[in-house]
């Protein structure tokens, strides 16, 4: 089978968004790795034989594709659960969207000015340039690394790469596969076989390296219990609901007081943290009483200094605690005037910040443990986790993903941590409002989950992990270098 030399431009465009629309469905709750490769095949050839221009619109189209399939739930967290107006919820969406579609605009003018130099460089660049802009996306701008290519391979024959160079090294591996594809039937001649029998050696040598164990227990485990109170979104506020969410909790957690550890999810119960005073006296009274420990999700205000943090706090034999260090853009804090918060407030939207926690915060000792503590979203920066991770005999993660509701949002969420866990060679204990709630053992498999939408406890045994990674050890520096490298080898060459 032989390509033709290259499409139509309509034909090349339509073939793009046809690619953007099939790329999520290698993502949770799909599933279908393997389409990932000839997906980035097709977006190559609608580069094909098209100007910079054609091909960064033909990247613009495939971008908007797939995130516009891919992360449509923003809709769901900002309009039926944020309370916005759907024509804002929507435009912040679309807004989004365009923005991260750029990335994959500029990679299709890229590579169409790097590919008339031949299979040689283009097999060295374009994934080179590929996980350079996926770099840049995972921090530009505070950062949106969703859907990035790598956590599709926590479930594929790529996963004993994700120890040795994270998402980023496995998302170079997909790139010279997919180029290599399309040089083969492209243009078929050996220079082809050998380019994907070279992929298919990257692939083999995945199964191999998964067979490593690059950390071991310590010979210390603790029996934890997740606490899923399921208390719907649009209620969790309510002043009425208070109590009974209190009430719930409790009442959960009464019937695993033999667990070691008890986890509440992110901001459990919906009030300041210095409001609650009494319960957290009851929860430690419980907890001396019973020789257990509860690790909370809570929302702190400091009235001394007028900031709030969202926080991971501890009850037990002492108190302690972890605040989130990295924000959610709109979510939890507002880069906008001080005119536009004053419309916001009008509207009756959120427009309070919260305030980052220091970075270096050292683990938590509960359980006998180093627990490493991340809250929402931070799951999604890799790189940022290693300076808890590095510390940690194990990873706590709570969330709340009842934001989303129904959509595909939860699954990929999960989908990422579990790519978190596979790239340090730890267990992480993932308690969420709703769901999806999880036991996720070093090889980024999970051993208990919860159902979703309803109350639900996960109890496991877990041990503690030694050791790390070289992934720990290095970060993704070594593939950021390489990439750039790739990047400025192909246009000095081209030039």
């Amino acid at each position: 089978m032989r390509l033709p030399a290259a499409l139509s431009r309509r034909a090349s465009a339509i073939l793009a968004a046809f690619a953007g629309l099939s790329y999520p469905l290698a993502f949770a709750p799909y599933g279908h790795w393997w389409l990932m490769p000839f997906t980035v095949a097709a977006l190559l050839y609608a580069f094909c034989e098209r100007t910079p221009k054609e091909a960064a619109w033909n990247g613009f189209a495939f971008g908007v594709a797939a995130y516009l399939t891919g992360i449509y739930w923003i809709t769901i967290s900002v309009h039926t659960f944020g309370g916005a107006p759907f024509w804002l919820a929507a435009f912040l969406m679309l807004s989004l969207v365009m923005f991260l579609a750029g990335y994959v605009a500029v990679f299709g003018y890229l590579v169409a000015r790097v590919a008339p130099v031949g299979w040689r460089y283009t097999a060295w660049f374009v994934p080179g340039v590929w996980m350079l802009l996926e770099w840049v996306r995972g921090w530009f701008l505070s950062g949106f690394g969703w859907l990035s290519p790598g956590y599709a391979h926590v479930d594929s024959v790529l996963l004993g790469w994700l120890p040795v160079g994270g998402t980023l090294l496995v998302g170079w591996i997909v790139g010279l596969t997919g180029a290599a594809l399309l040089h083969a039937l492209h243009t078929p001649s050996r220079t082809g076989l050998i380019a994907v029998a070279g992929a298919v050696s990257l692939w083999a040598s995945g199964v191999l390296l998964a067979q490593i164990k690059w950390t071991e227990e310590d010979g210390t485990a603790l029996t934890a219990s997740l606490v899923q109170g399921a208390v719907p979104q649009d209620q969790k506020w309510l002043p009425e609901q208070l109590q009974p969410t209190i009430n719930l909790y409790i009442d959960l957690s009464l019937t695993h007081l033999d667990s070691d550890l008890i986890i509440w999810p992110e901001a459990a119960i919906p009030r300041y943290k210095h409001h609650l005073e009494p319960l957290w006296q009851e929860i430690e009274r419980v907890a001396r009483d019973s020789n257990t420990e509860f690790l909370v999700g809570t929302v702190e205000y400091d009235l001394d200094n007028d900031v709030r943090y969202n926080s991971l706090s501890a009850f037990g034999s002492d108190r302690a605690v972890y605040r989130k260090r990295h924000l959610v853009p709109f979510g939890e804090y507002f880069p906008v005037p001080d005119f536009v918060k004053n419309q916001m407030r009008l509207m009756n939207l959120p427009y309070q910040n919260f305030s980052p926690g220091e970075n270096g915060q050292p683990p938590l000792a509960l359980g006998g443990q180093m627990i490493g503590g991340s809250i929402c979203y931070e799951d999604v920066f890799g790189q940022e986790m290693l300076d808890t991770a590095r510390g940690s005999s194990l990873l706590v993660n709570v969330s709340n993903d009842a934001w989303f509701g129904g959509s595909l949002a939860p699954h990929q969420h999960l989908q990422i941590a579990r790519t978190r866990t596979a790239e340090v060679g730890r267990y992480m204990l993932r308690a969420t409002n709703n769901g999806i709630s999880a036991v996720i053992n070093p090889n980024g498999q999970t051993t208990q989950q919860s159902p979703q939408f309803e109350p639900y406890v996960v109890t496991a045994q877990v041990p503690g992990m030694r050791g790390q990674t070289p992934y720990m050890l290095y970060g993704d520096w070594p593939m950021v270098v390489l990439a750039f490298l790739a990047t400025v080898t192909g246009l000095r060459r081209r030039r």
